[in-house]
């Protein structure tokens, strides 16, 4: 028998609503995973409804190390090094993804990330009772690691573990966890709630507790099944190579909730593709899928959330709405009384902006390379799209007010947001494959009707040739 893909012997969605329930399971752990970006949308947003107090806190902590007082403006300066100094650790992370998924495994790299991030909320707590601002640039630096390497390796377990029909499920929450770390995060960093100097510390226990109670499910679950058996290829020995078998069949059972015969089609099918797979470097449509997903995740970033995540309760602030009012439009993104109309028509377009960015691009964009490149590749393709991302945004807000200030508001924002989305919504209609329901290896068959950059269009006679095998085994299975 000739294996084929899952999703094209059941192709219907009753096959997946009959085991609906460790489906479910399963989504569930995905959900909590760092896939989801819980971490990193909590993190992004709470320096800045709490920026007065951190100030405060440095000022306080400064004076006591270097025996000197700073002024507001070198404060602020000092700050905002500090708070840059989470990105450089998410760059440093993104060089990590590759050599921690291939050498942990994805779900022990999750795991490990996960302790590591642990240390670095103790850290940072620490450093609130020991009046250190040393120690909590070195926490934002340690976490900024473990986030990066969080996101890089979530999505990629996500996609090897869940069936390609539930990845539409999956992406939606992934964006809900993205914007519920944002509203948590908004929320406990208010001045009305611990974002003051005297209860900041509790900000980072809450995201301390959270992370504590993901962690230990998580480190139960089934590794992922094509990682087992990517790792299976490798070995020579017989006793273990079996042992691999099982679990990766283990882990569709649990992660899919198929039969036992279903479960023998899906590993030799994931064994057919391994055997054919090549690194990313040497193989075109492995690589023409990074550059395409490169770009995703670059016109993503430049779809102007990271500006309007780092300024956003700035932005309200200077519109007319205190600094209570700012911090509630900044988690709802809804306003009960405004000063001026301005504010009611900023806080809309934030609202608007934040819906089709969570709808769209923003969970999206991390599971692109994962459905577009193979096994072997994968681990590569994350690290290097992950560079991209953390590169692309701290250039973005180095470059963000000095360029503002020389043109102008408006022409800044048409340079930096508005044409990279209009050059990346054109790439992505003419050389992006459609993924929804379809392994790396169908995708990878649709990319060769792609012009120019992903090579020539291919002879429908090769086209049909490459699918041959898989119509044989459809019908197979029908008869």
């Amino acid at each position: 028998m000739v294996p084929i893909p899952v999703g094209w012997i059941f192709p219907k969605k009753d096959y997946y609503h009959e085991r609906s329930r460790v489906s479910a399971r399963a989504a569930i752990y995905m959900r909590a995973s760092p896939g989801g970006g819980f971490s990193f949308g909590y993190q992004v947003l709470i320096t800045n409804p709490a920026q007065a107090a951190f100030i405060q806190f440095l000022n306080t902590s400064y004076t006591e190390t270097h025996g000197v007082q700073q002024n507001r403006e070198n404060l602020e300066l000092i700050w905002g090094v500090i708070v840059s100094t989470f990105f450089w650790g998410a760059t440093l992370g993104s060089l990590l993804i590759q050599v921690i998924a291939d050498s942990f495994g994805r779900k022990k790299g999750i795991v490990l990330a996960f302790v590591v991030q642990i240390a670095s909320l103790v850290i940072a707590i620490a450093s609130y009772f020991t009046t250190s601002y040393i120690t909590y640039s070195i926490s934002r630096v340690i976490l900024g690691v473990a986030v990066s390497v969080n996101l890089g390796i979530g999505p990629m377990f996500i996609v090897e573990c869940s069936p390609v029909a539930c990845r539409g499920m999956i992406s939606l929450a992934t964006g809900f966890m993205l914007q519920l770390g944002v509203i948590a995060g908004s929320i406990a960093a208010m001045p009305e709630t611990w974002g003051t100097d005297r209860l900041w510390w509790l900000i980072y226990a809450l995201e301390l507790a959270l992370t504590v109670f993901i962690t230990v499910p998580v480190a139960f679950i089934p590794e992922s099944p094509r990682l087992v058996l990517f790792f299976y290829n490798l070995i020579k020995f017989f006793i273990m190579a079996r042992n691999e078998t099982r679990k990766a069949a283990s882990s569709f059972k649990y992660y899919h909730g198929i039969s036992e015969a279903e479960i023998e089609l899906l590993v030799a099918d994931a064994q057919s593709a391994d055997k054919e797979d090549r690194p990313l470097v040497k193989d075109e449509k492995w690589l023409c899928g990074f550059l395409v997903s490169a770009v995703v995740m670059g016109g993503t970033v430049m779809s102007g959330i990271a500006v309007v995540s780092a300024f956003a309760f700035e932005i309200l602030l200077t519109v007319g709405l205190d600094g209570l009012q700012a911090s509630l439009a900044n988690i709802i993104f809804c306003l009960v009384t405004a000063e001026t109309w301005i504010g009611w028509c900023v806080v809309v377009t934030i609202c608007i902006f934040y819906l089709l960015f969570t709808i769209g691009p923003g969970p999206i964009s991390f599971f692109v390379p994962g459905e577009l490149v193979g096994q072997r590749a994968r681990a590569a393709a994350y690290t290097w799209v992950n560079i991209i991302m953390n590169g692309v945004r701290s250039a973005l807000l180095a470059v963000y007010f000095p360029l503002r200030a020389l043109l102008g508001a408006p022409l800044s924002y048409v340079l930096l947001f508005f044409a990279p989305c209009i050059i990346t919504a054109a790439i992505c209609y003419y050389w992006l494959p459609e993924t929804s329901g379809k392994t790396p290896e169908q995708a990878r068959v649709d990319m060769h009707g792609l012009p120019r950059i992903c090579g020539t269009i291919k002879k429908s006679y090769d086209i049909e040739m490459d699918q041959k095998p898989h119509q044989s085994a459809w019908a197979a299975v029908e008869g």
